[in-house]
């Protein structure tokens, strides 16, 4: 995740800040402008508000108010839609205070991660995945799926669940931020779906020493059918 600089603002902005100035809860006013724009999301809003990215709504903390530069994206990225069975993994957790914190370090986060297992080799199955919680904190797992529970591999353990997702391939990794936000802005909402309360996920082709991606990204979004009266 690359941290974001915000230079453009919204008139959704005023009306915040106005109500901020009258004392109210600035989680409380992001989350109901949230839920006004973008009812298709399930998951509860983290930092000052994503569950993360905790569900991927907190990776558009920044975006959806003041900027985003999808509109410089040449072509909208084409998901298709995957089953899959239970998958576990194992790794790494860390916790992070806020979008910004977990952007800076999720790399150095990798790369100790690679330190640690160096025997895994660059090319393993390598995911990063955010289970939704409710402490308002961003939750980062840097893992591997292993081939049997018996692994070498230490650490905590996160099942992503079976089910429906959507899968997006990202071939520039500068543009993986921007992917996420254009899905859970514009896709998701019109999708007919909404975001499962389950962990995100992104599948990496390769991760090197240094803790950046190599390679394809996927991105995996859990869905579920929208409720119906």
């Amino acid at each position: 995740m690359n941290a974001v600089v915000c230079s453009k603002k919204k008139k959704g902005d005023k009306k915040l800040e106005e109500k901020t100035k009258k004392g109210l809860d600035r989680a409380d006013i992001v989350r109901d402008f949230w839920y006004r724009d973008f009812p298709g999301l399930s998951c509860p809003l983290v930092e000052m508000l994503p569950c993360s990215q905790n569900c991927a709504d907190a990776r558009m903390q920044c975006e959806w108010l003041n900027c985003s530069t999808l509109g410089a994206m040449a072509e909208r990225p084409n998901p298709v839609f995957r089953t899959i069975e239970d998958v576990l993994l194992i790794g790494t957790m860390s916790i992070y205070e806020s979008q910004a914190e977990a952007s800076q370090h999720i790399p150095h986060q990798w790369r100790e991660f690679r330190l640690t297992y160096p025997a895994l080799g660059s090319r393993s199955k390598f995911y990063g995945a955010s289970p939704c919680t409710s402490d308002r904190k961003i939750h980062y797992l840097t893992g591997v799926a292993p081939e049997s529970p018996e692994s070498l591999i230490g650490g905590e353990r996160l099942t992503l669940e079976a089910g429906e997702y959507a899968v997006v391939r990202v071939n520039d990794t500068a543009l993986l931020r921007d992917t996420w936000i254009w899905l859970l802005k514009n896709w998701l909402p019109a999708s007919g779906r909404r975001e499962k309360h389950a962990p995100e996920f992104e599948r990496f082709t390769g991760i090197s020493e240094a803790g950046s991606p190599i390679g394809l990204v996927e991105i995996w979004i859990p869905l579920e059918p929208l409720a119906t009266n």
